[in-house]
């Protein structure tokens, strides 16, 4: 995969990053079981911080969402037939036509 990209080795992928900014090695103990390794990755996330406002998702923020939306999407029999009934609209023309 590595030859793919046009690099030699997974260090010479990380070349462009200076080092005092990669990440240290994860260095956990050879032979964890599952359920250790997932521990000390919770207790490594843990360390994250967790009060920034988030920009993933193309402008997702904290914002207000009005509780109508959450009532709107909840109640099936709502949005199933608003959706049904822009099917139909988009269904007449073309048999018309």
């Amino acid at each position: 995969m590595l030859a793919a990209i046009g690099v030699d080795s997974l260090d010479a992928l990380f070349d462009d990053i200076p080092p005092e900014l990669r990440c240290p090695g994860l260095d956990l103990p050879q032979g964890l079981s599952e359920q250790d390794t997932l521990a000390a990755m919770d207790q490594l996330a843990s360390r994250n911080a967790t009060d920034l406002t988030l920009f993933l998702g193309g402008g997702f923020y904290d914002h207000y969402t009005p509780d109508f939306f959450f009532y709107f999407m909840e109640t099936n029999d709502i949005y199933t037939l608003f959706f049904l009934i822009d099917e139909i609209e988009n269904l007449i023309p073309h048999q018309l036509g």
